[in-house]
């Protein structure tokens, strides 16, 4: 079993104007999306670290994480409160040049 070495809550786009409250679970051999409500098919998302292209921070009120990967895209807005600090270290830590705050 594989330590959660941070974990947070985004609202992850799910459409158009839609998005849906997810928990992201960062170990050092995955991201894990799992959504907070409903028991729907789709409720977890696991994506290995070695998958992932680029990851980036985008601003800092209403941050967003951006995770691409080269058949999919994740974006999703920060839930309050967040420890912006923590969780760019742990990316850093994780994704290396990968990683990007901007």
């Amino acid at each position: 079993m594989v330590d959660t070495l941070i974990h947070f809550k985004l609202n992850l786009k799910t459409g158009f104007f839609k998005s849906e409250p997810y928990i992201v679970k960062v170990t050092d051999e995955a991201l894990t999306f799992v959504r907070i409500r409903g028991k729907m098919r789709k409720s977890k998302k696991i994506i290995p670290c070695a998958e992932v292209k680029s990851i980036a921070i985008l601003g800092r009120s209403s941050a967003e994480l951006d995770v691409r990967t080269e058949k999919e895209v994740f974006i999703g807005t920060l839930q309050e409160p967040v420890d912006l600090i923590a969780i760019s270290e742990t990316l850093a830590t994780v994704f290396g040049k990968k990683f990007l705050q901007r």
